[in-house]
């Protein structure tokens, strides 16, 4: 699953694994035309004019894709939704590709899915405190405007963190456990790397890791734009 992205996507039976997906064993399923408003929207027509093309590439950079566009219906266990656009991976490079058991991805991103939702466990709706959440393309957005030690708070220029638009907020406080991991035998490292370690595209940009939110239940509320942060009981 990635939330960065929106485009619902398999490995077709070009390529020989164990579980594929065979469009022309599909009943429902059926190609997008390059003339179509989903493929103005959303792709390019490839060079044979046949096939529509989405093209993507993942937030590390190592990952470029290309997949083409077609309807199929998704089958769940009480329902099913008719003329879902989905892709068919066609080329592209990247690890994951290389792995045996990676199949595709479920893009859960605005703005083509806000209604999106992923439930895990019955604590789902989170009733935590809140802060404003900005959708930037494929990325969240939220204000960080200080950092604090203990009670002591750095001296950080708070124009390093400004964010236009987005204003009010919430506490994500971190304790060791969140800050530091045991990388090997008596060394420990911090979680907190320069923007820079990741290359230049994200450079200028200030992340809030996996690591730092493991102990957190995290809600984000697309329709409202608001992410809600509560810790975890478990």
């Amino acid at each position: 699953m990635d939330t960065g992205s929106h485009l619902t996507w398999v490995i077709g039976d070009s390529f020989k694994r164990e579980f594929m997906y065979p469009p022309r064993r599909s009943s429902t399923q059926s190609n997008i035309t390059c003339w179509s408003d989903a493929c103005k929207k959303l792709g390019y027509c490839n060079s044979t004019g046949r096939n529509c093309i989405y093209q993507t590439r993942y937030g590390d950079g190592q990952h470029k894709l290309e997949s083409y566009l077609t309807y199929d219906r998704f089958v769940f266990q009480n329902a099913s939704v008719d003329k879902v656009i989905m892709g068919i991976f066609c080329n592209g490079k990247g690890s994951l590709l290389g792995e045996e058991n990676f199949y595709g991805i479920l893009g859960l991103s605005p703005p083509f899915h806000p209604y999106a939702r992923l439930t895990l466990g019955e604590k789902a709706d989170i009733r935590g405190k809140t802060t404003p959440l900005r959708i930037d393309g494929a990325h969240y957005r939220i204000s960080l405007e200080s950092i604090s030690l203990g009670r002591k708070k750095l001296d950080i220029d708070p124009k390093l963190f400004a964010q236009k638009g987005i204003e009010g907020g919430a506490s994500l406080l971190l304790d060791e456990d969140d800050l530091f991991i045991d990388s090997v035998l008596n060394y420990f490292c911090m979680t907190v790397m320069p923007s820079s370690t990741h290359g230049p595209t994200l450079k200028k940009l200030t992340i809030i890791g996996l690591t730092a939110q493991q102990d957190y239940i995290m809600g984000y509320d697309l329709e409202n734009q608001q992410l809600a942060m509560k810790l975890s009981d478990i």
